[in-house]
């Protein structure tokens, strides 16, 4: 296996030390997007209320996913006092650093420090990594983290014999996981245990002690949560939600889809992985399995990547930030066969040198995109527009309560803006509130007017044309009595913010 010399680690490091920079620097700057308001909405909410039990958005539960990011979120908050953009993306940052030393302390270990260097600057560097999922603060690089860390732990206390600590730690990282993000967490760690002490002739290990102490430890873990929260909430309701979540992803319409999906996405894998996936050239050899055996940590890569890879390859809605802890593996085979196949020392020179300046020129790329990209999509787009949306409700809601009146959509990034601004929750209405500030679409108040009218022609009852097909009935708008603060539109949709001087008689 070809080794780097101390000239070209020194660049590896070089080439590491850029990259923290490349992670951080004006990442705070963009507004939050996609579903990062959500997850700040909730830890938000979770701070206002002095609840962590109970998720909410807009003071109503909120069921889709467990606490456990939201938790650690609200902790930054509390501690630094300001729920900025940088500090809401500070976790998916931290994990990302911190996934990349512990892909390189595994291949250090296992294999070489060549080896730990390589495949772990070629994970950090892979383009839906360094592009993507390292800008976000979204549950998947932080939750990737935890269930590749507990992968690793049940391969190396197995390679030491210590069975009660490797399935305390895979049990216990199973744990936050599953609390993080549901039933995967299930998956992934039922599936790896068993298959792994399958292949290694210890499926005894699985009905030992050291593996009832490990349930007993996850259930500990998990029961404690739920019971907490069924003190105070419908806890069946949330465990039905998390299921239903996690195998709605899952579906397709058609046979179309799913021949479609299985084409499409180990593709849109090798993209992600650029440039990494370059390196798969080395591994087209008959000798492939033979090679794999000759390696722990390559032999257990392969059956994760056996085991788990067909579970998000064929059904289809799988997408690519579900499977960011296989990553490491499939970068690790494919570094593996690099550093064993160079051809020639003229060549292995060659080869090496490319590699580490592709890898410097990537992390310059992200450097002078954060220079470039992220002030622009601070002040471009919609984004910028629902921010300010969200500071003209607060001033003209003043000292009101602000409501958001059900069956209205407000985009979660006003509703974010708004509550750190005025660091109190918008709280749904389900009726109206005299006296207090209403934002209801416009549409909504234009169908009961519809609905009126039609009525009284033709004296009998006609439905108003539903808004996220949802009927309203006509008595819970009959409080139409009020006074017009303004008439907001936000992402093209019109709103009204209105004062009911009181219900209807």
């Amino acid at each position: 296996m070809h080794h780097f010399t101390k000239k070209e680690l020194y660049l590896l490091g070089g080439l590491a030390a850029l990259l923290v920079p490349a992670v951080l620097i004006n990442t705070g700057l963009p507004q939050l997007y996609g579903e990062e308001p959500r997850r700040a909405v909730v830890a938000l909410e979770m701070l206002l209320r002095n609840n962590l039990i109970v998720p909410t958005i807009n003071g109503e539960s909120y069921f889709l996913k467990p606490p456990f990011f939201n938790w650690i979120l609200a902790a930054i908050y509390h501690i630094t006092g300001n729920p900025t953009e940088f500090n809401t993306r500070i976790i998916t940052i931290v994990s990302f650093i911190a996934f990349g030393f512990v892909i390189f302390f595994t291949g250090r270990k296992y294999v070489s420090l060549t080896f730990g260097a390589l495949s772990s600057l070629l994970f950090m560097t892979a383009a839906g990594n360094l592009f993507f999922n390292s800008l976000l603060a979204e549950i998947d690089m932080f939750y990737s983290l935890v269930t590749y860390s507990g992968l690793i732990c049940l391969f190396h206390f197995q390679r030491q014999k210590q069975y009660y600590l490797l399935f305390l730690t895979v049990y216990l990282l199973g744990a936050i996981g599953l609390l993080t993000k549901g039933a995967p967490s299930l998956v992934f760690t039922g599936l790896s245990l068993l298959a792994f002490f399958i292949v290694m002739k210890e499926f005894r290990k699985l009905f030992s002690l050291a593996h009832l102490a490990g349930i007993l430890l996850f259930l500990v873990i998990t029961g404690g949560y739920f019971y907490a929260y069924s003190r105070q909430g419908d806890v069946l309701q949330y465990l039905l939600s998390l299921s239903v979540e996690s195998g709605k992803r899952f579906s397709g319409e058609t046979f179309r889809d799913y021949l479609l999906h299985m084409f499409l996405y180990p593709l849109d894998t090798l993209m992600n992985l650029l440039p990494a996936s370059v390196l798969i050239i080395f591994t087209f050899r008959r000798s492939f399995t033979e090679i794999i055996r000759g390696n722990s940590l390559m032999k257990f890569a392969l059956l994760m990547l056996v085991v788990h890879f067909p579970v998000y390859w064929l059904p289809p809605g799988a997408k690519q930030r579900y499977i960011l802890m296989l990553y490491p593996f499939m970068i690790q085979i494919m570094t593996y066969f690099f550093l064993v196949y160079l051809p020639g020392k003229k060549m292995q020179a060659k080869l090496v040198r490319y590699t580490i300046l592709v890898l410097f020129a990537i992390a310059a790329i992200r450097l002078a995109f954060n220079l470039t990209v992220l002030p622009a999509r601070a002040i471009l787009g919609v984004s910028p527009q629902n921010q300010q949306a969200a500071f003209d409700i607060s001033e003209a809601g003043k000292d009101r309560q602000v409501y958001i009146y059900k069956s209205t959509y407000l985009p979660m990034q006003t509703i974010f803006y708004f509550e750190r601004e005025r660091m109190e929750i918008m709280p749904v209405a389900h009726a109206p509130v005299p006296g207090e500030i209403h934002i209801v679409e416009k549409i909504i108040l234009q169908e009961y007017d519809i609905y009126r009218d039609i009525t009284e022609i033709a004296q009998h009852p006609v439905h108003p044309i539903a808004v996220h097909n949802e009927y309203i009935p006509p008595d819970e708008l009959s409080w139409l009595e009020y006074r017009v603060v303004s008439e907001p539109v936000i992402q093209k949709r019109s709103y009204v913010l209105l004062i009911p001087a009181r219900p209807h008689p």
